[in-house]
């Protein structure tokens, strides 16, 4: 059986649920706004990509034994989202994901 919460190191009581929905809502806005352009990607954007996504697993892992914090959680993910946000800008002449 799997814990629906989690402790963060402030000692905040957080919902999986929530966790995973933010990220998830982060990821549809990347998916949509990339669809079919991808390919215009660079090395440099996909290792940069790579990077914050790298960022977002930690943070998750040390909210996952109470080592994280909510407000670096989602710090993680703005930014990776913004990483996305300016890969495709740079490649694709398009500026925006997040509303």
């Amino acid at each position: 059986m799997f814990d629906t919460t989690v402790v963060d190191a402030a000692n905040n009581t957080i919902d999986v649920d929530s966790l995973s929905r933010e990220f998830g809502e982060v990821v549809e806005r990347i998916q949509v706004e990339s669809a079919g352009r991808l390919g215009c990607l660079s090395d440099g954007d996909w290792a940069e990509v790579d990077r914050a996504e790298r960022v977002v697993d930690e943070c998750a892992e040390d909210l996952r034994f109470g080592r994280g914090d909510r407000t670096i959680w989602l710090l993680a993910l703005e930014s990776y989202e913004s990483v996305w946000t300016r890969a495709l800008a740079r490649n694709t002449g398009r500026h925006s994901l997040a509303a």
